[in-house]
């Protein structure tokens, strides 16, 4: 199989084969999306997550097997550090998704065996579109805390 082969953009995937299905959106307002293990901080939803100056994303821990079960890595300036399914930001990505996994193989330049490496993957790789919502999260919550006046060290 060539890994130059791409199949559907992501969302006719998700539609067609109910892989790759998450509900990132919080409906039911009493259940918060996420809630900080250190000091309580509760985000009520994605959004308000990703737009708190007080949080960096600083890590992904890949799941070969089910993409969505990876883990998306915070800080959050508690010094709390807290994990989210990748399952709850894949309808940030509705671009081409490849059907080869070139892990291990010589195109692959290894990005998700590092778990700080939060890089855009030149692969053309089944993982690559992981990077790319890595890449979105990275950027918003950069713009979060230069809109804040805090210093951006992402």
């Amino acid at each position: 199989m060539s890994n130059d082969r791409v199949i559907e953009p992501i969302s006719k995937l998700r539609a067609a084969t109910g892989s790759f299905e998450a509900d990132p959106v919080n409906t039911d307002s009493s259940e918060p999306f996420k809630a900080c293990p250190a000091c309580g901080k509760v985000w009520h939803t994605r959004d308000e997550l990703l737009s708190d100056p007080e949080v960096e994303l600083v890590g992904y821990q890949v799941h070969f097997e089910d993409l969505s079960l990876g883990l998306m890595m915070f800080n959050h300036s508690c010094r709390g550090t807290f994990a989210v399914a990748a399952e709850k930001f894949l309808d940030m990505y509705d671009g081409p998704a490849f059907d080869e996994m070139l892990a291990g193989k010589p195109e692959c330049p290894g990005y998700c065996l590092k778990k700080t490496e939060l890089r855009r993957c030149p692969a053309k790789c089944e993982c690559a579109f992981i990077r790319e919502i890595l890449e979105k999260i990275t950027a918003g919550l950069s713009k979060a805390r230069i809109g804040s006046g805090q210093q951006d060290s992402a």
